[in-house]
C-alpha cells in the first residue's frame, strides 16, 4: 500500500523526487510550487506569502498520514508541532530542534565550534551578527564596533576558511554519513550552492556527537568551516539539505527512503567513496526582473530543476532555477556551474 507523505517547507522539489521514487505518494506545500514539483507530487498552493504558519494552515484537513520537513521549519518548533498534528513525523521533534538550534547549547557540545555571545565583545576580533533562527545565509552581516546587536541575534566568531557541509543519516544514537560538500557562498554569506568532496573523517565525529548529546534522527546536515584541515561546526540543519540530491545523484542512495527507514532506527549500509567525477549544483539569481516564458521544455533536462511555471514573474535577486553540473575535479565543477548559471541567466532574462 502507497504511503502518503506530507513535505512541506520553502522549497521541497528535491525531496519530493527522492519520496516519489521511493514510492510515496506526495503532498507538497512550498514557497514556489515549481513546475517540476507539480510533475511528481499534488501541490498545494498557500493564499499568500510563504510561512511556517501558512504553511501549517494550509496542511489542515490533508488526508497524508505521514509528514516530513525542509528548511525553514527547523527554527520554528511551535509551527512544527501544529504541521504535524494528527500525523506521523518522519524527522526530529520539535523538542529536538529546539535544543540543537540553540548556538549556546551547541557550543556547549562541540567545544571546536566559535565562540557565539549574546553582546559586543571587548576584546574586538572578527564577528558575524547571526540571526538565531538562521538559514541559506540570509541576514548575516559582519559586525563592526559600535553596532548594535538585533534582539533575534547572536554574535557568532568570524573563522578564515573554506564553507563546507556534511550530509547524514542518524537513528538517534550512531550515523551513516551520505555525502559532503564545499559549499559555495556569495560574498554577502547567502548559500548559493553546492559540490560534493571526498569523505572528511572528522565531520562525521562532529555528526557522531550531536547524534548522541541531541537524538537526531532522519537525514540531517552540519554546515562548517575547513580551517587548515579541520571542519570548525557552525549549525545543525535537523532536518532534509539542499545538499542531498547530490549524493543521491551520484552515488544512487534514495535519501527519502533512508530518511524514513532512519527514523525508524535502520540506517544504510552506505560509505560515499572518492569517485573520478564529482557533482554540484548551483541557484540561478535573477539579474533584471523578469518574466518566464514557455519552460515545459526544460522538464526534459536532468540539470535544470526547480523550473519556474511557464508566466511566473521574478524579481530581481530572487532565483530563477537551479543547475547541476559535472566534472572530474571540483575546480572544473565549480567553473562548470558558473559558465550554467551565466548562460541560463541570459536565457531567462
Amino acid at each position: 500500500m502507497t504511503s502518503s507523505l506530507l513535505l512541506a517547507g520553502v522549497s521541497v522539489r528535491a525531496f519530493a523526487e527522492s519520496a516519489t521514487a521511493a514510492g510515496f505518494r506526495v503532498d507538497a506545500i512550498d514557497a514556489f510550487g515549481d513546475l517540476d514539483l507539480r510533475a511528481v507530487a499534488t501541490f498545494h498552493a498557500l493564499s499568500g506569502a510563504y510561512s511556517p504558519k501558512a504553511v501549517a494552515l494550509r496542511s489542515r484537513g490533508l488526508c497524508a498520514t505521514l509528514c516530513a520537513y525542509t528548511s525553514n521549519f527547523e527554527n520554528h518548533p511551535r509551527e512544527l508541532t501544529a504541521l504535524v498534528a494528527d500525523r506521523i513525523l518522519l524527522g526530529n521533534t520539535p523538542e529536538v530542534i529546539r535544543r540543537v538550534r540553540d548556538p549556546f547549547a551547541l557550543a556547549q557540545v562541540l567545544p571546536t565550534a566559535p565562540t557565539v555571545l549574546a553582546s559586543a565583545p571587548t576584546n574586538g576580533g572578527r564577528w558575524l551578527i547571526k540571526p538565531r533562527r538562521s538559514g541559506g545565509g540570509h541576514a548575516i552581516v559582519e559586525w563592526q564596533r559600535g553596532m548594535p546587536i538585533p534582539r533575534h541575534s547572536v554574535l557568532q566568531e568570524r573563522i578564515s576558511g573554506t564553507p563546507g557541509s556534511i550530509v547524514f543519516a542518524a537513528n538517534g544514537r550512531s550515523v551513516c554519513p551520505l555525502g559532503f560538500t564545499r559549499q559555495l557562498v556569495a560574498a554577502d554569506f547567502r548559500y548559493v550552492g553546492n559540490i560534493l568532496v571526498p569523505p572528511i573523517d572528522e565531520a562525521t565525529k562532529l555528526a557522531e556527537i550531536v547524534t548522541r548529546e541531541f537524538g537526531l534522527v532522519g537525514v540531517n546536515g552540519i554546515d562548517f568551516i575547513l580551517s587548515d584541515g579541520r571542519p570548525i561546526p557552525l549549525e545543525v540543519n535537523p532536518r532534509y539539505t539542499a545538499a542531498m540530491e547530490l549524493a543521491e545523484r551520484l552515488y544512487g542512495v534514495s535519501i527519502a527512503r533512508v530518511h524514513a527507514d532512519a527514523c525508524q532506527g535502520k540506517l544504510p549500509d552506505f560509505a560515499p567513496e572518492p569517485r573520478r567525477t564529482t557533482v554540484g549544483k548551483a541557484i540561478v539569481y535573477a539579474k533584471t526582473a523578469t518574466v518566464m516564458g514557455d519552460t515545459t521544455s526544460w522538464l526534459a533536462d536532468s540539470s535544470v530543476r526547480d523550473i519556474p511555471m511557464p508566466g511566473s514573474r521574478i524579481q530581481v535577486g530572487r532565483p530563477i532555477c537551479t543547475v547541476f553540473a559535472e566534472a572530474r575535479t571540483v575546480a572544473d565543477c565549480e567553473a562548470a556551474l558558473r559558465r550554467r548559471t551565466l548562460s541560463t541567466a541570459e536565457v531567462a532574462a
